[in-house]
């Protein structure tokens, strides 16, 4: 019998959560284009690596309690969420992959992850005017780990901390608001010591000194603009930045500094540097769809062919569910991923419960 269930427009009774544990050697769940408000629960079912709920209605990921510790992947785009608790993904331990773009969501204060599997985390098409703190317990990553944070509002860059030495590849691309990097530096802690971020993806900036203050105070590598590598001419020290920003700031308070009378010169030039590498991990493109209830996504339900859920690997993305998300030059985002030639469809199965599934009263099961 197949790891994988599909629940396709499949109708679950309001203002409860639904027990799915009865599904006990299944791999992989994925309902969409539902009415659920809840997470279902799954928490007993100790093979599970994949739990996706998108085209619904959820609008809070708070009961962790209701999934089990071993789901490695977990898709929640297109939805209606608008809060997520603090700790929400840290139990799961070999988590790699966390999508949810097209959201509601706000204003995250603190949220934690603690897998050293880690590879996707995706915020894009959100409504982010504050992030303040991304938190990892794991002192290791993917070696292409991503945080894409592109096309919200934010107004500050969130700090990242923790064991994780190095995030390698951060997206800030396509802010609605151009005050991140000044309010990020005028907001920026002295007595902080934040994860290193290995590459940072933005589009075009042109305050240079601002940027090249923001590069070192939030231990940003490399910065890239248009998938073109940033080199400047002349870089900034913290002591330079911090005269520059904060000249109340006594330099005796402040550790590693040698002397605070370097003159700090403005309009330096810049090159850019084209870098194919870049372009092929990091460049995407999102097409342009109607607006709907889910931020861009429209609902469709295709006859789609899954990866096989055994290894977990992130694959092609399913691009035919979420036209939103086609992205381009091998971005894997959205890479999500388990299923297999046969699965169990609820497809266009209108007013299903999962009560009728039990007592064995569905007549448009579908064994594709």
């Amino acid at each position: 019998m197949s790891p994988v269930i599909i629940l396709q427009e499949f109708k679950f009774e309001k203002g409860k959560i639904h027990d799915v544990n009865f599904f006990s050697t299944k791999k992989s769940i994925r309902i969409e284009s539902s009415d659920l408000t809840e997470l279902v629960q799954a928490n007993k079912i100790q093979s599970l690596k994949f739990y996706g709920i998108v085209w619904s209605n959820l609008s809070k990921l708070e009961k962790d309690y209701l999934l089990p510790d071993s789901v490695e992947k977990l898709i929640f785009y297109c939805n209606q969420i608008d809060f997520i608790k603090t700790d929400f993904f840290y139990k799961f331990k070999n988590l790699s992959m966390v999508v949810l773009n097209y959201n509601q969501i706000k204003t995250i204060e603190i949220i934690k992850f603690d897998s050293n599997s880690i590879s996707d985390l995706n915020f894009n098409h959100n409504k982010l005017t504050t992030f303040r703190i991304i938190y990892f317990g794991n002192s290791k990553s993917h070696k292409n780990f991503k945080i894409n944070l592109a096309y919200n509002y934010l107004e500050n860059f969130p700090n990242v901390f923790g064991n994780l030495a190095s995030v390698p590849y951060l997206s800030i691309e396509f802010q609605r608001n151009n005050t991140i990097f000044n309010n990020s530096i005028k907001s920026y802690d002295v007595d902080k010591n934040f994860t290193k971020i290995g590459n940072l993806i933005m589009e075009n900036y042109t305050d240079l000194d601002t940027l090249k203050c923001f590069k070192e105070f939030y231990s940003v590598n490399k910065i890239f603009i248009d998938n073109s590598l940033v080199t400047f001419e002349n870089e900034l020290g913290k002591e330079e930045c911090l005269d520059k920003f904060f000249p109340e700031i006594s330099n005796d308070s402040i550790t590693n500094m040698t002397s605070n009378n370097t003159t700090i010169s403005t309009g330096i030039n810049y090159t850019i540097t084209s870098s194919n590498k870049m372009n092929t991990l990091i460049s995407f493109e999102l097409s342009q769809i109607a607006s709907t209830k889910w931020a861009g996504c429209t609902p469709r339900f295709p006859q789609v062919h899954y990866p096989n859920p055994d290894p977990p690997v992130v694959s092609e993305v399913m691009q035919e569910d979420c036209p939103a998300n086609k992205f381009k030059n091998g971005y894997d985002a959205f890479r999500s991923t388990f299923s297999i030639r046969n699965y169990f469809s609820m497809c266009y199965v209108q007013g299903a419960t999962i009560g009728d599934l039990l007592v064995g009263h569905l007549r448009k099961l579908v064994l594709l």
